[in-house]
């Protein structure tokens, strides 16, 4: 699994300001409202999250059964377990998600849709792709945060802010 890529100078402030708990408290409420517009008006071109890993996950509602859309932060994950099949057969390319929620003390809505049917809709730099969802086991999900952290410095403090749940990280397998 590797991080992501080279970033723009400027997302070192940008996360200073970002993973402030009132800041985090003020986009986990208005992030999803303006992104997912966005990105689906210019195909993915312009997101809130420029600069960092994201993709537009869309779900099947698991009490509406209506289709949702979210933004979110995504870290690449290499297949390598015989579970793995399908990812094999396609390269081995996974992606990883984080249901954190900002630090906030409920799991996302996009982590019930998944549970509830975990076919999904992944669109990432302007393709979209069928893809399955699993939980990841405790030894890919501790991986995946310590590439997440990495990546964006918010991932390692939303465990401090989080009391009484665990996120749960779901690994995407991608069809062709």
């Amino acid at each position: 699994m590797t991080p992501n890529r080279r970033r723009p100078w400027w997302t070192g402030p940008f996360e200073k300001f970002a993973t402030q708990k009132p800041v985090v408290w003020l986009m986990s409420k208005t992030i999803s409202y303006l992104d997912v517009p966005v990105f689906k008006l210019t195909n993915g071109r312009i997101h809130l999250g420029s600069g960092y890993h994201f993709l537009l996950l869309t779900t099947t509602g698991a009490r509406s059964g209506q289709r949702r859309s979210t933004p979110l932060f995504y870290v690449e994950h290499k297949a390598d377990g015989a579970d793995d099949a399908t990812a094999q057969a396609n390269g081995g390319f996974q992606v990883a998600v984080i249901g954190s929620n900002f630090g906030l003390e409920r799991h996302p809505a996009w982590s019930y849709n998944l549970h509830a049917d975990p076919h999904c809709i992944v669109t990432i730099e302007r393709r979209p792709r069928a893809a399955v969802a699993r939980l990841a086991d405790e030894a890919e999900s501790r991986e995946i945060w310590e590439v997440a952290s990495r990546s964006y410095s918010g991932f390692a403090k939303y465990p401090d802010w989080i009391q009484d749940r665990t996120p749960p990280v779901f690994i995407l397998t991608l069809s062709n």
